[in-house]
């Protein structure tokens, strides 16, 4: 089957806006909004909109673009027409644009729709949402009402307005404030004085509000100036406009300016720090705004120090009004601002109304409050109708949609055809990412800071675990992808690791993966891709098929190749599942043919390998002993006891045989199983050496209280067997040892 890639729809629907009008009832409350697709995938308890109960009726409409005329078969656990007729089975299509309807009634339970395609030009898939458009402008009073109850809960989460009124509802997350233990440390006090006059006339985004008058307002800053860090050591040095142009130009590199643009801009930002305590902040912001608004961007000290240069370099004069401290710190408990901010030792005195009491028109939301958010009247409108229509259910659908908006990750990543403008590289697409990646994955990234593509210049922000804790499962259920991991990750026998090992390498008939993507911490010499030994802790098994079939189908333009010309379906199915199952190996892969760094790298054939060096975790006299079929042990010679045993290639010797040596080989597999502290009998061991068998299986010789014993470890289908001979009768812990005796080790994955 050729490979048939996916391009823009057609230009009749183009002139639609993307995705579907969804209309979806619990029989009480309708929403009506705009989907990219039909797709999720629901827990019991969960909804499909965070306004209606569990239980819902939904029904997508729109237009369906079809690029080549074909015998379609669409499919999905709902009621599908197109063109109003039921798409069941096989129907066949013209190119370009047909109506489709999807009506899908939700009981109990966990609930999962993903609307699939096939046809004689592809494969079967889940339909992308680039696919799906609808009127641009539905004539439908609903979406309007929809809208602005979307829009009130946006308001009410960056407003934080639960900090101050206790009660919301758990959908509701909301925005904290920068914490404020050392401001008067890190932020200059003629600035802080400003900020708190209008905070929008600094940054026209801020949701802080103006609550304080001139008087309060210098009282409090006098107060926030006083709260510094003993421990601050920072000294500012001297800066140039050649490192403030260098600063620039690295914002562009890493993807700072793919967020502060426009409203958003970094402007006079010399008025707020200084370039030394602007880099401190840029290396750690989430202990300052736990909020995740300002992402770590994980730079380095050096490169956080010529952003800091650049942006503290505009500067516009200020002048803090006289105050009182004391005064300040009674105003700022008293007024409610450590309901947002915190500050050690200090707490907020501030009584404000339950959130079952607020209503519209009331408090912060009249004509004339006292708290003035700057609030326009179609905003106080939309949160006085999330007041009045309280959330019924957890959506983790909507959660998704809101954080990409929240964090702005479609300001550097491809979603539902949509593409980023201005950067010079693009990350992944986030597009089908719950369909491509474990939840496991997910979290690495997006909670432990793991990273696939390090040698890109753009930065992968990290927004903070508890800020995105609930996306590893939400992307899932944004694509319709069954909850969990996919398929287990099985290890696959010695046989089917050789037959994939050649595959990926460089010989003859083989795919050259390796030509292109890394392998065990090894740049490849190509374009480079992510690293072969993380794949299958990346990927689920069925999208890894999809791709390995038709790459720029599923992504437009990637430089992945296209294999199957000529092949048959079975050559095609044996030669993926074959490369599935060495993926499944993992770090333990040995390297295939063709890898660098040849001259330092043992690897083990046919029969063992011996080799004496300096290893990790033991002493510097260490024997290490490869055995065919990827398993490898280490040997303590001074301790005369067996260490450790990994699974994988044998040992990269660059540490011990460059200059004059002195650092352990590098093990180039993952630990399997360690050994107890403790030797297995007796005292007193001393080495004596070893001898190689005829099978060149190492025999380790050596004494125990005096007493000659020989040691033979070699590997078992199930683990390592350990064979023990002494010269003369031995007592362990009063006890006769036997004069031969074995033991055999299990280890993980034999």
């Amino acid at each position: 089957m050729a490979a048939c890639a996916l391009p823009e729809p057609a230009p009749e629907a183009l002139e639609r806006g993307p995705g579907l009008l969804a209309t979806c009832t619990d029989g009480e409350r309708t929403v009506v909004f705009t989907a990219p697709a039909p797709h999720f995938t629901l827990r019991d308890g969960e909804s499909i909109h965070p306004q209606l109960r569990p239980s819902f009726r939904a029904e997508w409409t729109g237009v369906l673009a079809v690029l080549q005329a074909g015998r379609y078969t669409i499919a999905g656990e709902a009621e599908i027409e197109i063109d109003g007729a039921p798409a069941s089975g096989a129907i066949d299509l013209a190119a370009g644009p047909h109506g489709i309807r999807v009506r899908f009634d939700r009981a109990s339970g966990d609930a999962r729709l993903q609307l699939t395609w096939e046809s004689e030009h592809f494969r079967r898939e889940p339909i992308p949402a680039k696919a799906f458009s609808r009127p641009a402008r539905p004539a439908n009073v609903g979406i309007a009402r929809t809208r602005r109850l979307d829009e009130g809960r946006r308001l009410v989460e960056d407003l934080n307005c639960m900090a101050c009124h206790a009660g919301a509802p758990p959908s509701l997350r909301g925005r904290p404030g920068p914490d404020l233990a050392h401001v008067g440390t890190r932020v200059k006090a003629d600035w802080l004085a400003r900020w708190l006059a209008d905070p929008r006339a600094w940054r026209p985004t801020a949701t802080m509000p103006a609550l304080l008058d001139d008087a309060e307002r210098g009282h409090v800053s006098a107060w926030l100036a006083t709260l510094r860090d003993p421990k601050d050591r920072a000294v500012e040095g001297p800066t140039d406009k050649f490192r403030a142009t260098l600063g620039r130009e690295l914002m562009q590199t890493v993807g700072c300016n793919a967020c502060h643009s426009g409203a958003d801009a970094l402007r006079s930002l010399g008025s707020k720090y200084d370039a030394a305590r602007l880099a401190q902040f840029l290396r750690a912001p989430l202990a300052v705004d736990p909020s995740g608004r300002m992402p770590d961007m994980m730079l380095g000290a050096e490169e956080a120090q010529l952003i800091a240069e650049a942006l503290a370099s505009e500067t516009v004069p200020d002048a803090a009004p006289p105050g009182d401290a004391a005064a300040g710190r009674t105003i700022a408990v008293s007024r409610g601002c450590l309901n947002c901010h915190a500050v050690a030792g200090e707490a907020s005195t501030l009584a404000a109304p339950r959130w079952e009491r607020l209503r519209a028109g009331r408090g912060c939301l009249s004509g004339r409050p006292s708290v003035r958010y700057a609030l326009t009247p179609p905003q106080r409108d939309a949160i006085g109708a999330l007041l009045a229509s309280p959330d019924a259910a957890a959506s983790p659908v909507h959660a998704f949609r809101r954080t990409v908006e929240t964090f702005r990750c479609t300001a550097c990543h491809e979603l539902d055809g949509a593409l980023p403008q201005g950067l010079a590289e693009l990350p992944p697409p986030l597009s089908d990412a719950g369909n491509k990646l474990r939840a496991s994955w997910i979290e690495a990234v997006l909670a432990k800071k793991k990273r696939v593509r390090p040698w890109m210049g753009l930065r992968m922000p990290h927004f903070g675990e508890g800020n995105v804790a609930h996306l590893p499962a939400a992307f899932a259920a944004a694509a319709g992808a069954a909850h969990g991991e996919g398929a287990l990750i099985v290890a696959p026998p010695v046989e089917r690791v050789r037959e994939g090992i050649r595959l990926v390498g460089k010989g003859d008939g083989a795919l050259s993966c390796i030509g292109c993507h890394d392998f065990k911490g090894h740049p490849s010499t190509g374009t480079r891709g992510p690293d072969m030994t993380e794949m299958a802790a990346r990927m689920r098994p069925e999208w890894f098929e999809r791709w390995m079939r038709e790459p720029g189908r599923l992504q437009p333009g990637t430089s992945m190749p296209y294999y199957w010309s000529g092949k048959s379906e079975p050559e095609t199915k044996a030669t993926i599942d074959a490369l599935w199952a060495l993926l499944c190996a993992g770090r333990e892969m040995p390297l295939p043919e063709g890898m660098g760094a040849a001259d330092t790298i043992l690897l083990v054939k046919d029969e063992p390998v011996t080799v004496r060096c300096m290893m990790p975790g033991s002493s510097s006299r260490s024997i290490a002993v490869g055995f065919p079929g990827y398993l490898s042990i280490c040997f303590d010679a001074e301790a005369c006891r067996l260490r450790y045993a990994w699974k994988g290639d044998f040992l990269d010797m660059a540490g011990v045989w460059a200059g004059r040596g002195g650092t352990p080989a590098r093990l180039l597999g993952e630990k399997i199983w360690t050994a107890p502290d403790a030797f297995p009998f007796g005292s007193r061991p001393k080495f004596r050496g070893y001898r190689l068998g005829s099978d060149r299986v190492p025999v380790f010789e050596y004494e125990v209280d005096g007493v000659a014993v020989s040691e033979r470890i070699a590997p078992s289908h199930q683990g390592l067997v350990r064979e023990f001979e002494t010269a003369e009768e031995l007592r362990f812990e009063g006890k006769p040892v036997p004069r031969k005796f074995s033991v055999t080790v299990k280890l993980e994955g034999r």
